[in-house]
């Protein structure tokens, strides 16, 4: 099931979660319309998935970014960052073993 059949059926949301335990790509490949807020997860192991999800041409290119890790979860940037920001926020992450989620808000 996609996003997009999801949608049919229930609606455009204003935010999706994608959990899908390292198939986020897979799951961003089935949705044609970003919402005003989308979160996926992400492994710091695991970076360059995380890059192509931002990278995803379903995501808009004048999205804002931010992330978390871990739990409690709070957002670990004081403001949204660009695409080329994001990537660089989480290159500093990449020797932590660690799971989170990117935020992406449509503007």
């Amino acid at each position: 099931m996609t996003i997009d059949s999801l949608c049919k059926t229930y609606g455009q949301p204003a935010f999706i979660k994608i959990d899908t335990e390292g198939s986020e790509e897979e799951a961003l490949k089935g949705m044609s319309h970003q919402p005003t807020l989308v979160s996926f997860e992400f492994n710091t192991e695991q970076l360059e998935l995380a890059y192509r999800c931002i990278r995803h041409p379903h995501i808009s290119s004048g999205s804002q970014f931010n992330y978390v890790l871990g739990e409690p979860e709070k957002l670990e940037l004081d403001s949204w960052a660009s695409k080329t920001e994001i990537e660089s926020h989480l290159s500093t992450v990449q020797h932590m073993t660690r799971f989170g989620d990117i935020l992406v808000k449509l503007v």
